[in-house]
């Protein structure tokens, strides 16, 4: 195509005239230019000398009416003085190629959002299967519900089976004071919706809506114009809503409402793994409280066959605890140590009476059954697995530092320290209280033979801490 200086089309070549109709000579170039009026003034530049060459894309009507993209190219055209007298261009359409353009950067917005969607999915997956704390998975999934969905706020609410009521669980992103505290029936407003019809209820006209939101007085600072709430439905229980909340109009597309129905699917399995986790803690609390009782009724027992001074097992126990937490002993522990405390005697249930209560001397013979006692006492509690950790003070607390003591002949750190921490609580109460073949020591006499012992008996650091840890009281 060519036009002259008044960008008058002078020539065309047959695609020009298929393009534009037989009549386009002597017509205005702006005439096809129409709702281009910006890229026409692009030509310009041409005209008044700026450019010599310029490349332009623009929107023209073809002769059958149907706007077509053209691709320009346009090269000034000259006489010999140098004075511009039009311009000659050739176009290509380019409709299609920009057309399958932006389909294929929709299909990629399109895959990344899907992308980005089950990213969002692992992460709460993984924090659903790592924690058992249910604010801290409904933190990760609304961050990822107001972000992957693009919304203002949202909120999930539980259902009380007893009263009924919708509570407050999480929320993300209200301008209004108190949302944690708002509470209502679960028949209520739109909230209901969801519940009562065990759907997806969806408003973009919150506003004009007939039936309004249970607590729209108190988000009225929000002033949201689109509402969706979604069932929390898990073994066929509806256990609350998830609700988004957006301060302007949406139309939600069908992947959208997906995406925030496999999001209320995440939440629901989360609360009720939440639940379950508090039942069974219950019940191992429970459990644990029983199986404790249960050793201590077996020390009890065990100190009244051997004729011990009433409530020894039960002061030894206080005082090795004690000295656990004064040499640093993590609490984790700690539990393990009280069970092995109050069960340190429990192989003697294999010591006959004839040995285990005889007022004189022991025969080595009778020494030599007597030492079995805990060896014994690993038999009976490591097939059960959950005393098999407190084995350590039963099995080892008659070794001694100088390796002497039995029934392995342990020296020095190689005795485990729970059994090392005991046998000085062990012995600092049995001195001081009276026994039948013996009166109790004084406090100073215990403190001598103790400090007498400290290096071949008792392990020196313990000793020390013991000290420390009755001067602080």
């Amino acid at each position: 195509m060519e036009v002259d200086v008044n960008k008058v089309y002078t020539w065309a070549n047959p695609a020009g005239y298929h393009f534009f109709g037989a009549d386009v000579l002597g017509k205005g170039a702006d005439l096809y230019f129409e709702g281009e009026q910006n890229t026409f003034d692009v030509v310009h530049s041409l005209f008044n000398g700026d450019e010599n060459t310029i490349y332009v894309e623009s929107w023209q009507r073809r002769q059958d009416g149907e706007k077509r993209l053209l691709a320009w190219w346009c090269r000034v055209m000259k006489d010999g003085q140098g004075n511009v007298i039009g311009a000659i261009s050739s176009a290509r359409d380019i409709t299609e190629r920009t057309r399958a353009e932006q389909e294929i950067l929709q299909l990629h917005d399109q895959t990344e959002q899907q992308v980005q969607r089950l990213i969002a999915l692992r992460t709460i997956d993984q924090t659903i299967n790592v924690s058992f704390d249910l604010g801290v998975t409904l933190d990760v999934v609304l961050s990822q519900l107001v972000t992957q969905l693009g919304v203002d706020a949202a909120a999930v609410m539980s259902l009380s089976p007893h009263s009924q009521t919708l509570e407050h669980l999480a929320s993300r992103g209200f301008r209004s004071p108190h949302v944690d505290k708002m509470t209502f029936h679960a028949g209520e407003g739109l909230e209901g919706k969801a519940i009562v019809e065990r759907r997806t209820w969806l408003t973009s006209h919150l506003p004009e809506e007939r039936v309004a939101l249970a607590r729209a007085q108190a988000l009225s600072a929000d002033k949201f114009i689109t509402y969706c709430g979604t069932p929390l439905i898990v073994k066929g229980k509806v256990r609350g809503v998830l609700e988004v909340f957006h301060r302007a109009a949406l139309t939600p597309s069908a992947e959208w409402i997906e995406f925030l129905e496999l999001l209320a699917g995440q939440i629901a399995i989360a609360m009720d793994n939440a639940e379950m986790f508090v039942t069974q803690q219950r019940a191992h609390g429970e459990l644990a409280m029983a199986y404790d009782a249960t050793i201590e009724g077996w020390s009890r027992a065990l100190d009244l066959r051997d004729k011990e001074t009433e409530g020894h097992t039960q002061r030894v126990t206080e005082l090795t605890l004690r000295l656990a937490g004064a040499m640093g002993v993590p609490e984790s522990e700690w539990t393990n140590i009280q069970r092995g405390a109050l069960l340190h005697d429990i192989g003697k249930m294999g010591v006959p009476d004839s040995i285990l209560l005889k007022p004189g001397p022991l025969t080595e013979e009778e020494w030599r059954v007597m030492r079995q006692h805990p060896v014994w006492a690993r038999d009976l509690l490591s097939p059960i697995a959950y005393l098999r950790p407190a084995l350590e003070i039963p099995y080892s607390h008659h070794e001694k530092w100088d390796g002497t003591g039995y029934p392995d002949g342990l020296r020095g750190e190689r005795i485990p320290l729970a059994a090392r921490i005991f046998a000085v609580a062990d012995v600092w109460d049995a001195l001081l209280s009276n026994r039948p073949y013996c009166p109790a020591w004084t406090e100073e006499r215990a403190r001598e033979h103790i400090r007498a012992q400290s290096g071949a008996h008792f392990d020196p650091r313990v000793v020390d801490v013991f000290w420390e840890m009755l001067e602080r009281g």
